[in-house]
C-alpha cells in the first residue's frame, strides 16, 4: 500500500470510511478526556466531521491528510472560509480565526519544523481511522514516528477495530485493519500509559466477532 492507494481512493470517492456525524465514543468521551488540552492534531484526517466537535468546543486543531481533495472538500462543505500558505512540502490550509489546520502532504514526512512554522505545540492526539488505515509494517513506524515528533507530554485518544475475516487466506485483510489489544501493547508500551475505555460491537463485511475499542493513553 502505497500513497497513490488514498489518493486514489478519494478521486474515486471509495471513502467508506468518512461519518457524517461525530463519532460515538467522542460524543461519549470527549469532554472528559480532552478537557484541559487546547489543542489537538489527527493524523490522516480525511474530511472528518470531528474536527468540527472539536472546534465548537474551542480548540485548535491541526489536521495532516494526504488528498488535497479531502483538504478542499472539509472547509466548501462545512462553509468555512480558509486561507492557503506553502511550507517545504506542503500545503497549509486553515480558518480565518486560525483554529482549524489541515497540513497537506505525507505524515511520515511531517516534522517538528511543519508544526513550528504555524506555532503550535500539540498536546492531545485524536486517532480515530489512523492506525487501522495502515498495514502491520507500517504501523511500527507510524507510532515510531508519532512520538519522535511528538516530543512533550501528550494525551492520547485512540480507536481501533478488531474482527476475524471469514476467509483466512490473507494475512490482512483491511482497510481498516484489524489491530488487537496485544499489538497495542506492544505499539504503545515504552511511551505511554494505556487504558482501555469501552468496547462495542459492529458490523463489518466478511469478518465476525467485530469491535471498536476505545483507548486512552499518556504519555510517559
Amino acid at each position: 500500500m502505497d500513497k497513490n492507494f488514498w489518493i486514489e481512493r478519494w478521486k474515486k470517492k471509495e471513502i467508506g470510511f468518512h461519518l457524517n456525524d461525530y463519532h460515538d465514543f467522542l460524543k461519549k468521551h470527549g469532554e472528559i478526556y480532552f478537557k484541559d488540552v487546547s489543542n489537538v492534531f489527527i493524523p490522516l484526517c480525511g474530511k472528518s466531521k470531528d474536527i468540527l466537535w472539536f472546534y465548537h468546543f474551542g480548540k485548535t486543531v491541526v489536521g495532516i491528510e494526504l488528498s488535497d481533495i479531502a483538504c478542499r472538500e472539509f472547509f466548501l462543505e462545512n462553509h468555512l472560509q480558509y486561507n492557503k500558505s506553502e511550507y517545504k512540502n506542503f500545503q497549509i490550509y486553515h480558518t480565518l480565526d486560525k483554529k482549524i489546520y489541515f497540513i497537506n502532504g505525507d505524515f511520515f514526512e511531517l516534522n517538528k519544523d511543519v508544526l513550528n512554522f504555524i506555532n503550535i505545540t500539540i498536546q492531545a492526539v485524536y486517532d480515530r481511522a489512523s492506525l487501522i488505515a495502515l498495514p502491520f509494517d507500517l504501523r511500527k513506524q507510524y507510532v515510531k514516528h508519532m512520538f519522535r515528533m511528538l516530543n512533550n507530554k501528550i494525551k492520547y485518544f485512540l480507536i481501533t477495530m478488531e474482527f476475524e475475516p471469514i476467509e483466512k487466506t490473507q494475512k490482512e485483510v483491511g482497510p481498516p485493519f484489524s489491530v488487537t489489544e496485544n499489538e497495542i501493547k506492544n505499539l504503545f508500551e515504552g511511551y505511554c500509559t494505556i487504558k482501555k475505555i469501552e468496547e462495542r460491537s459492529i458490523e463489518r463485511k466478511n469478518a465476525i466477532n467485530s469491535k471498536e475499542i476505545l483507548y486512552f493513553m499518556e504519555k510517559i
